[in-house]
């Protein structure tokens, strides 16, 4: 094999491969407004769109609806269709031919602009219909599915549709099935494969334009299969034997007990959470008051501690004013020394004092007698200092 492949020759698979895609060419779903066509890989070139699509070769491109991939046509005009989705769905996009104006000369201006083709500009009559107008219709994405063994939907591709207004189901069917160019007919479901019928809501654009609305496409044979299986499960259901019936009827009783038993606690709980909430509103209203009492203590504190103040500054007082010799705060006569500038004490007590010594009792100084100072008309501020300090 890899002499022949050296020889220049086509090996056996890849012509088989060439000789299954020229039997089977790989077909392509193409729309460009309300124009929609299929067309195999051999026939699309850019030449033939643009003269079926009416669509300028210089712009002209493929947009895969669900992909969004872009393909563009090479130097000679062909497109690489091995890249591309095999019955996939593709916009022809580019500027179409009938927008493209030309300068062609009238009869009423030197010059003017019209399209290709098309006579001189006459003024419209009285009843004027605007040219855009278009008919009313919706572009809808249709999930292609089929339906597995255990009858669950399984979508397997989209395909996006263009219903106009008064469209009905089956029409939209018959266009998945060209989009998928299937020859099985498909029908349109929903979300639970059960069939849309063909009603005046759903020829209604509305009911298309439903975002969460999801819609299914699914062959209609296998429908018909999903049915029979609903059909024969159904059956089965209604065929119960006697015993399986009282085991249903117990598991019932058992259903209902629990159901009870469940309300039952509910109301317990919601008894507890009542008391609960109470006992802790009476914690609240405690914390408070112990919070006031707090600062209540708090300012007690406060005035005990600017009475211990005041009580430390009259016990420095009376140890300053006592007498040296009694030890006692003098009742009238405070008696002063100038030889050391300090208290002596009550006048009775330096009298005495002054029969037996001459020298200061604290710094012992001579000529004690005369360097005493006698202080008269403290009584009452003397008589006041006592009593505090008492």
């Amino acid at each position: 094999m890899n002499a022949i492949c050296a020889a220049g020759l086509v090996p056996l698979h890849a012509k088989l491969t060439l000789k299954m895609d020229d039997l089977y060419p790989p077909q392509f779903s193409l729309y460009h407004g309300a124009k929609r066509l299929t067309m195999s890989a051999r026939d699309l070139s850019r030449d033939r769109l643009e003269c079926i699509f009416k669509v300028e070769p210089d712009s002209l491109y493929l947009e895969d609806d669900i992909t969004r991939e872009t393909f563009f046509p090479d130097h000679s005009g062909q497109f690489q269709t091995t890249l591309m989705r095999d019955r996939g769905s593709f916009a022809v996009s580019g500027t179409s031919k009938e927008q493209v104006l030309t300068p062609v000369a009238g009869p009423s201006t030197p010059l003017s602009c019209r399209p290709k083709g098309t006579p001189a500009f006459t003024h419209p009559s009285n009843t004027f219909q605007n040219p855009l107008r278009r008919a009313k219709s919706a572009r809808k994405q249709i999930y292609v599915a089929d339906i597995e063994d255990s009858g669950k939907i399984s979508p397997y591709t989209t395909v996006h549709v263009t219903i106009s207004e008064g469209q009905g189901v089956q029409a939209v069917g018959q266009t998945v099935q060209e989009y998928l160019n299937s020859a099985d007919s498909y029908s349109i479901c929903d979300a639970k494969g059960l069939a849309i019928a063909d009603t005046s809501e759903t020829k209604d654009l509305e009911f298309w334009k439903t975002s969460s609305r999801k819609v299914y496409a699914i062959r209609t044979a296998d429908l018909a299969k999903l049915k029979m299986g609903r059909v024969e499960s159904a059956s089965k259901k209604k065929r119960v034997d006697p015993e399986e019936n009282e085991v249903l009827d117990g598991l019932l009783d058992v259903e209902l007990e629990i159901k009870n038993s469940a309300s039952k606690l509910a109301e317990n709980i919601d008894e507890k959470f009542n008391e609960l909430t109470i006992s802790v509103n009476h914690i609240k209203a405690n914390v408070l008051q112990v919070v006031q009492q707090i600062d209540g203590l708090a300012e007690v504190k406060e005035k005990v501690s600017q009475v211990s103040k005041s009580l430390s500054i009259a016990s420095s007082l009376r140890d300053a004013l006592a007498c040296r010799i009694c030890t006692n705060i003098p009742n009238s006569v405070l008696v002063i020394t100038a030889c050391c500038g300090q208290v002596a004490g009550c006048g009775t007590c330096i009298q005495t004092y002054l029969n037996d010594n001459d020298s200061c009792l604290l710094c012992k100084a001579n000529m004690f007698a005369g360097k005493l100072v006698f202080l008269r008309g403290l009584s009452e501020v003397l008589a006041k200092l006592t009593n505090a300090v008492i």
